[in-house]
C-alpha cells in the first residue's frame, strides 16, 4: 500500500496526516552508499530539516511505530525509534 494512500491530499496539494495512526510500522530504509548522488541523503536539508528526519517524523504521525534501518547511528532521532 502506498503512503500516500494513508494521508489525505489537501487543497494546496499537500499531504496531511489521517486523523489516527495506523497499527503498523514503517521502516525506513537508511542505509545506503548514496553512490550515484555523491554525498549521505539522511543529510540533504530540506527546509531546515534533515531527510532522515523530515522522514521519521512524517512516518510517526502515519504510524504507531516507526524502525530506520541503517549502517550507522543516527543522531537527532527521537526516543522509541
Amino acid at each position: 500500500m502506498s503512503i500516500l494512500a494513508l494521508a489525505k491530499r489537501t487543497s494546496i496539494g499537500r499531504y496531511e496526516p489521517m486523523s489516527e495512526r495506523h497499527d503498523a510500522t514503517a521502516i525506513v530504509v537508511a542505509g545506503g552508499r548514496s553512490a550515484r548522488l555523491g554525498t549521505d541523503k539522511r543529510w540533504i536539508d530540506l527546509d531546515g530539516e534533515a531527510l532522515i528526519h523530515r522522514s521519521v517524523r512524517l512516518m510517526r504521525t502515519i504510524f504507531r511505530d516507526v524502525v530506520v534501518s541503517s549502517n550507522d547511528p543516527i543522531p537527532g532521532l527521537p526516543s522509541g525509534v
